[in-house]
């Protein structure tokens, strides 16, 4: 005797719902997979543009905020259904799992390509913050008063042929 009888109304509802999430969270993880593919194209510039970066944080927010909603979802349909990722006996389902899998590896590829870009501006940052430090240590050509100072910097030679 089997718990579930997909044939009922009931259980039939609840797969289809099911199954909606899924469409639901494969359209979302498209999204995502469009705006890591823009963060990375911004991170790839020489000079990163804040406020364009700032959207695309903000977007994957509350794109990431979605899919952790419509996940929950996914996972309260299967315990009612009781059917479990893969789904293999259903094929429609697992081919909707099938594709997430797939986005959702790309996905990941594309949020690590941009954390390493995102690494890499930082390490110049900091770079060039020493650098501006180290400059501002340096002995300067005017005085307090304004005058000019006395002191050489670098050192002088005096050559004769």
């Amino acid at each position: 005797m089997r718990l579930f009888d997909f044939h009922k109304p009931g259980v039939t509802k609840v797969k289809d719902q099911l199954e909606k999430n899924l469409i639901k969270l494969q359209t979302l993880l498209d999204e995502l997979e469009g705006t890591l593919l823009e963060e990375v194209s911004q991170l790839s510039r020489a000079r990163i543009n804040p406020v364009s970066l700032q959207v695309i944080s903000d977007n994957k927010s509350r794109l990431l905020a979605a899919i952790n909603f419509y996940d929950e979802e996914r996972k309260h349909a299967e315990k009612n259904a009781q059917l479990y990722i893969p789904y293999k006996n259903n094929a429609r389902l697992a081919t909707r799992w099938e594709g997430i899998t797939l986005v959702l590896r790309r996905a990941s590829d594309l949020n690590q390509r941009s954390n390493q870009l995102l690494e890499i501006h930082m390490e110049r940052v900091t770079t060039l913050r020493k650098l501006i430090v180290q400059t501002g240590n340096m002995p300067s050509l005017y005085g307090e008063d304004g005058d000019h100072s006395h002191h050489h910097v670098g050192n002088s030679y005096r050559i004769s042929v």
